[in-house]
């Protein structure tokens, strides 16, 4: 009796650790890299032509944020079961994928064995989130900030996808004060980059 093998996509832009976790997942009983991606975009069109039972997710891709889409791929490939793979330990951007419904949250850090096992998991049905990334969580309750109307306003541009010259234009202030309101939104929202404060702003409904 053939033991059922579990097909894997990986989409991520760093080709070294691709290769890296392709010789990882193909070594290990059960699982088969089938596909590779470096962009959103390739993924979506990789996901068209080749069966899989996982898709490994880097958070941030060249083409965007991959969170963006996993509500699409989970209604066009209902069997699929999607897991972050990313070195994001941000708090806000692990709960944002979480609430987008992926199966596993793990980190590039994590040793090949617990991806290894992750995977497997998640190919099984089970959902699986690495205990660093499960620390992380616990370690940061949930709090909605308390933000000005301009502050909003910056910020609901930026989840629009507008850089801080586009901003400023817009609302006809001087970069500077853009620049400005920006750190005070990293500040209040605890946001150590611009991808995390859109994902803490999306994940909060701010």
């Amino acid at each position: 009796m053939n033991k059922q093998i579990s097909r894997i996509i990986i989409a991520d832009d760093h080709n070294l650790l691709v290769d890296g976790l392709k010789n990882c997942l193909n070594n290990t009983d059960g699982l088969k890299v089938v596909g590779t991606a470096n962009t959103i975009l390739q993924c979506l069109d990789i996901l068209s032509e080749q069966q899989a039972d996982v898709l490994l997710l880097d958070v941030q891709l060249p083409d965007g944020n991959s969170i963006d889409i996993v509500s699409k791929i989970r209604q066009q490939y209902p069997t699929l079961k999607i897991a972050m793979l990313t070195s994001f330990t941000e708090p806000s951007v692990i709960r944002r994928a979480l609430n987008a419904g992926v199966s596993g949250y793990m980190l590039k850090s994590n040793s090949s064995g617990i991806i290894a096992k992750g995977v497997h998991l998640i190919a099984n049905g089970q959902f699986f989130i690495s205990p660093e990334a499960q620390s992380q969580l616990e370690s940061a309750p949930m709090q909605v900030p308390s933000l000005t109307r301009r502050e909003r306003e910056v910020l609901h541009l930026v989840v629009d996808g507008l850089s801080t010259k586009e901003i400023a234009a817009k609302l006809d202030l001087s970069f500077d004060t853009i620049h400005d309101y920006l750190r005070n939104l990293r500040i209040k929202l605890n946001a150590k980059s611009m991808a995390d404060l859109v994902c803490r702003a999306k994940d909060q409904c701010l």
